[in-house]
């Protein structure tokens, strides 16, 4: 453990860092992911409406805490254009959640901390960093956020385990701070953050006899907590209280996706076959005289099983790239695996504990972080389950055979790695969030507005923003009186023009339990004064490839029903727009 901070082990990591930031710069992988104005600009709007003293739940509908808006003022300031500043920094945060995950792997991991163990660590940061990124989407999201922060607690929680002895109040204070943060992110994350702050505080504060060091640990776990109680002064003295408590209880995905989804994953998959093999090969071995021929085999197979899910691992980090509309399946089948792994360990006499406790909370961070109103997969942790499940496997049977031959065990590393880079690239290039392949966007957003300056889209995109635009001027240039529904959250920061509604992303998962406030607040708002809603005729969301019309009895959108009691419909010449106009 004396060298678990040494310089040895950044300096690769830095070399990498520096490849990739090269390698997605000359790839165009920032502006050349296109464009689509649904969820891409979600946080970006609620920052910008921080900007403009707006007060979060009491001025705006939030059904998240706004930790992850308060990160991203930050590209208001940026040099570089707000897209761009914003795509560049979620890759920075795929960058140090695979960094933080694998540094906390540290001290448990003996390959990593081998003489060749500083290859093996930049090879697992950038394993899981190909598949963090994957080819999903590239723009700031509130689970990114607090898997960084859930990040920067486990690496904490980790050393605490591993030194409880050296620096301890700076290892408490980053742990609650990273438990506090991450659930100001995605209030799901509150979950794994209070579990590991219980276990943390029966171990280092509780049985830390009263004195001056108890006193200081205290001190330093409350200080740790300190964005939790920033959060809270804020919204005791804005009065933001009951808003606050409606619109995070309004719906949650804890039984839908926390339970049924991942219950009705495991029977539609083959792994249960592979559970109920390890259950019996388990209860033989636990009910049987241990000199048997019959246990001597069962562990066999049980070794055996073990290396066909390292190959299994393996072919999956590939074949995520291969088969991009299986990208939620393979990212299941990566939690499943390592769970598999976990319970095939307990089976064999191993001092595994450190290292369990590691792959237990990493599978509890993955599952939190499903718990979604949309994308309802550990799709996020894809990377840190890929990396538990190798490492689990490479500690517990091979580290003793890789040290054996490390010249080969390094080549055939590089050159896997070198060869998931290569298809991970090609994949983010073809596989672009709700948008066409790079080489299939021609038009440059830049030229609509400064703020998408860099991105690449598709004629058609281009050709809708430029109707809003050229809309938006043709009405006098009604700042803070004009609004896009259904889609469109970041229009309001592009036109610079305050969203006059109280949401920005006029989604039904936006708002749940929050509807008779919405539509109250619509009402009243169009009845002060003149308004202007531009009323897609197609959903956005898939206009990259389809135009699905928009009806105003839809039922993805229920309140477009009574958009006749708010306004009158205004002719228009436009392509992708209805105009209506608050009734006077």
């Amino acid at each position: 453990m004396k060298n678990d901070w040494s310089w040895r082990y950044f300096w690769p990591v830095g070399l990498l860092a520096l490849f990739l930031t090269a390698a997605n710069a000359f790839l165009q992988v920032p502006g050349g992911e296109g464009f689509n104005p649904s969820d891409d600009g979600v946080i970006l709007a609620q920052s910008y409406r921080l900007l403009q003293g707006e007060v979060p739940h009491r001025d705006f509908i939030s059904i998240r805490p706004v930790g992850s808006a308060v990160m991203h003022l930050i590209h208001f300031f940026s040099p570089l254009p707000l897209v761009i500043s914003s795509r560049w920094m979620v890759l920075l945060a795929y960058f140090l959640i695979s960094l933080l995950f694998a540094l906390a792997w540290l001290p448990y991991a003996k390959i990593l901390r081998s003489k060749n163990g500083r290859w093996f660590f930049a090879g697992l940061v950038l394993l899981q960093f190909l598949l963090t990124e994957n080819h999903y989407n590239l723009f700031p999201w509130t689970t990114v956020d607090a898997l960084l922060w859930a990040g920067v607690a486990l690496l904490a929680w980790s050393r605490l385990e591993a030194r409880p002895d050296r620096r301890v109040l700076v290892k408490l204070f980053c742990l609650f701070w990273g438990i506090t943060a991450a659930a100001l992110c995605r209030q799901t994350f509150l979950l794994p953050g209070l579990l590991l702050a219980i276990v943390t505080a029966w171990r280092y504060l509780f049985k830390m006899p009263v004195g001056s060091r108890g006193m200081l640990r205290w001190g330093a776990s409350l200080a740790g907590a300190l964005p939790g109680w920033v959060y809270i002064g804020f919204l005791t003295i804005t009065g933001s209280w009951g808003n606050f408590l409606t619109q995070m209880t309004g719906r949650t995905e804890f039984w839908e996706t926390g339970i049924q989804k991942f219950s009705d994953n495991f029977w539609r998959t083959p792994v249960w076959g592979a559970f109920m093999l390890v259950f019996v090969i388990g209860l033989l071995i636990r009910w049987s005289d241990d000199d048997t021929r019959l246990i001597f085999l069962a562990k066999k197979l049980l070794s055996a099983g073990h290396a066909v899910l390292m190959v299994l691992i393996l072919l999956a980090t590939i074949a995520i790239f291969l088969i991009p509309n299986y990208l939620f399946a393979w990212s299941f089948i990566f939690f499943w695996l390592v769970l598999l792994q976990i319970l095939m360990l307990k089976l064999f006499p191993l001092n595994e504990r450190p290292r369990m406790a590691m792959a237990w909370w990493i599978l509890l961070i993955a599952w939190t972080s499903s718990l979604s109103l949309g994308d309802n997969a550990p799709v996020f942790a894809t990377g840190i389950l890929a990396g538990a499940g190798i490492l689990l496997f490479l500690e517990s049977f091979t580290t003793d055979k890789l040290a054996r031959w490390p010249v080969l065990t390094s080549v055939i590393a590089a050159l896997f790695l070198a060869g998931l880079t290569l298809i991970s690239f090609r994949a983010q290039q073809q596989n672009n969030y709700r948008d066409l392949p790079a080489d299939e966007l021609s038009a440059s957003l830049g030229e609509v507005f400064p703020g998408l300056k860099g991105v690449r889209s598709t004629e058609v995109m281009h050709d809708y923003l430029s109707e809003i635009r050229m809309i938006y001027e043709e009405l006098g240039s009604p700042t803070g009186r004009l609004a896009v529904w259904p889609n469109n959250a970041l229009i309001y920061a592009l036109l610079e023009s305050p969203n006059p509604f109280p949401l920005d992303w006029m989604q039904a998962a936006e708002y749940p339990g929050n509807e008779k406030r919405l539509y109250q607040e619509i009402s009243r708002t169009m009845s002060s004064g003149t308004y202007y809603i531009l009323l897609e005729r197609y959903n956005v969301k898939w206009i990259a490839n389809q135009q699905i019309p928009i009806q105003l009895e839809s039922t993805d959108h229920p309140y477009l029903g009574m958009m006749k009691e708010w306004a009158v419909e205004r002719p228009i010449d436009s392509r992708w727009f209805r105009l209506f106009v608050s009734r006077q």
